[in-house]
């Protein structure tokens, strides 16, 4: 796995995107318990996660199109210093609505970056170093989820606000220093008109079109929005379970994100070899399956310690999904499409994050976060079951 750092391009790559998701793990804990000590109310951190996700889902497909288009280096170097900047707005005014307003324009910047990263990747690695590539960014990524949300915790408690918040500027900084050296292979397209409106519209279409008629892509899109929308109920609700049900501090929270993140780290090991054991399908299925059942479990629990262990065990089954389903879909999408593709993905994520965040507010009027837990684990496992038996579902099942 090493081996594939020897290549300089995915190695800047790399360590930018290590560099920029650890800022952002850092000022997003200490965003989440500023608003969290600010309010005390999961209606305004609900507010926060769906300002940082939906006005992402609504320019996604515009980013995709441009993504597809542009030279995705500049793409990503830009998103990465725009969002510098809106860390330093907030350091100068950091009031609740300020933060609002940034956070939405993080999700703008994001949804560049991300697409643009995960095209990148199959065009500076070889195709038989892919699932080792996949497997090494979803493992560093995540162990930047160890040290991320534990050090903004920290940081908040000892110092306050800006320092998390100058951190993450930092690391975007350095970060596109990083991306500005890659070079990323450019991938011909049939014509390269202008990009008018109109131009940028049909665009769009087509990738729709592209992804409708994929049967393979079209279905494991559908499988992340599912697993995204259940999972995602945990993190306005996670505060309020940790007080409340395990009679713990709110610092709780970032020291299971650390254990998730551990755990996520060990999963980007082991999921090339059950992948290379049972198949890219299988083992992508029962990863879906077995967070379905560490979500339930979680909703159980009633013992911190216990939490912690799950946690850990769910973040090391995280993995096991991420890194197969981005090999599939790297391998399966067309190369011209793919910064199309890979912003409906993430449209996608945001989407049900937001959806996720409405139904934890509306669902805590009416049962307590342990079964509200329990009951989305239950009709994700349930949805993920069903599905092997569609015509995606058994497409699937037999990808090696």
């Amino acid at each position: 796995m090493l081996q594939v750092l020897g290549n300089r391009s995915f190695r800047n790559i790399w360590l930018a995107n290590l560099l920029s998701m650890m800022g952002s793990q850092v000022s997003r804990i200490s965003l989440i318990l500023y608003v969290f000590n600010t309010s005390d109310a999961a209606s305004n951190l609900a507010l926060l996660v769906v300002l940082d996700t939906l006005p992402g889902a609504v320019v996604a497909p515009v980013a995709g199109a441009l993504v597809d288009r542009l030279n995705k280096r500049v793409v990503m170097v830009a998103s990465d210093l725009s969002r510098m900047v809106l860390m330093l707005v907030i350091i100068a005014r950091p009031t609740l609505g300020v933060i609002y307003v940034t956070a939405a324009l993080h999700s703008i910047a994001t949804v560049f970056f991300q697409p643009a990263k995960t095209a990148s990747i199959p065009l500076t690695v070889k195709q038989e170093d892919l699932l080792r590539a996949n497997a090494l960014d979803q493992s560093g990524a995540n162990v930047v989820l160890i040290a991320g949300p534990v050090v903004g915790a920290l940081l908040l408690q000892r110092f306050g606000l800006t320092a998390s918040l100058l951190l993450d500027a930092l690391t975007f900084l350095l970060s596109a220093a990083l991306l500005w050296g890659v070079r990323i292979r450019r991938v011909e397209r049939a014509q390269d008109t202008p990009l008018t409106a109109a131009r940028a519209f049909d665009e769009i279409k087509e990738g729709w079109r592209y992804l409708a008629h994929h049967g393979l892509a079209l279905h494991l899109n559908l499988m992340l929005f599912t697993a995204l929308f259940c999972t995602s109920i945990w993190i306005p609700l996670a505060p309020f379970f940790i007080r409340d049900h395990l009679g713990g501090s709110e610092h709780i929270l970032g020291w299971q994100l650390g254990l998730f993140g551990l755990g996520a780290a060990c999963g980007g090991l082991l999921a090339p070899r059950l992948v290379e054991h049972f198949g890219t399908g299988v083992a992508l299925f029962a990863g879906f399956l077995a967070e379905a059942v560490s979500l339930s479990l979680y909703g159980l629990v009633s013992h911190v310690g216990a939490s912690m262990v799950i946690v850990f065990i769910w973040g090391v089954v995280l993995s096991v999904v991420v890194v197969p389903f981005y090999s599939i879909m790297q391998k399966v999408v067309d190369e011209r499409f793919m910064g199309r593709v890979f912003s409906v993905v993430k449209q996608s994520e945001n989407l049900a994050i937001v959806l996720a965040m409405v139904g934890a507010v509306v669902l805590q009027s009416f049962f307590g976060s342990h079964l509200i837990f329990l009951f989305a684990g239950v009709a994700y496992f349930g949805f993920t079951a069903i599905s092997s038996l569609s015509r995606g579902g058994r497409t699937l099942l037999a990808t090696r």
